[in-house]
């Protein structure tokens, strides 16, 4: 669980990083509306989510699900878990390179892993749904564009003890237990894949876009050089400007 960067207050977060704020709103409500909305259950869950093989057998119709699945979530720690990870590395993601890339940027990281799920289990009749894979992009390119950046965060297998992290190693750490989970012979039972690796592997592919779309604008700017800053600072909005992070 992150414990840094420390998010603004709400109103001068909202101006500060808007488009991480609406993609957060757009996650709630997708959220609610398959959950209590007209046709809400698993019936809106299907409609609006990505099903590998009706998606390959259906119509055009079929491939506006890639977008709204990302707008989707289910279960009581699925959305939450999002959001805590969107609204903590988005902002800093959004200041570096702009609102407009990094709303491009999210709305091509989620639907192409989704269509990387689908094209890697093509005769799947689960559905996927949630904004992970987005979420991982914004780590991957988070990772790049901030690689010394201190993240202070609790860890369950150390009993929850705070530590102080270089980002290339926080969240290098968790591309791996990503990777070694996705890997796992207790993933899928007789040689199948579960739903719990799906997510992994959705996890991966989103990351790696995110390290892709990272470096890209990395080798158009100069290098951020955080040093051995640690992510936290206050400056309008929330989110430092200038500094050891700009």
């Amino acid at each position: 669980l992150p414990q840094r960067p420390r998010p603004p207050r709400l109103l001068r977060a909202a101006r500060a990083a808007p488009v991480s704020h609406a993609l957060a709103a757009g996650c709630v409500l997708g959220s609610l509306l398959a959950a209590v909305g007209p046709g809400a259950g698993p019936g809106a869950q299907r409609r609006w989510g990505v099903v590998p093989a009706e998606l390959w057998g259906g119509g055009p119709a079929e491939w506006t699900t890639l977008l709204t699945s990302q707008f989707v979530h289910t279960g009581w720690l699925h959305l939450p878990a999002n959001l805590l990870f969107l609204l903590l590395f988005g902002p800093w993601v959004e200041r570096r390179v702009g609102g407009l890339p990094f709303l491009l940027g999210c709305l091509t990281v989620g639907p192409a892993t989704a269509l990387g799920h689908a094209t890697l289990h093509p005769d799947s009749t689960d559905v996927l749904v949630g904004a992970s894979g987005t979420v991982a992009g914004v780590l991957g390119a988070f990772l790049l564009l901030f690689p010394r950046a201190r993240i202070t965060a609790l860890y369950p297998a150390l009993l929850f003890l705070p530590l102080r992290l270089p980002a290339w190693l926080a969240l290098g750490c968790w591309a791996a237990v990503q990777w070694l989970a996705a890997r796992s012979p207790d993933a899928g039972a007789g040689g199948g894949t579960s739903t719990a690796a799906f997510a992994h592997q959705s996890h991966l592919l989103g990351f790696a876009l995110g390290l892709l779309l990272g470096r890209l604008h990395h080798r158009r700017t100069r290098p951020a050089a955080p040093g051995d800053a640690e992510i936290t600072g206050k400056a309008r909005g929330g989110v430092p400007r200038g500094g050891a992070l700009e």
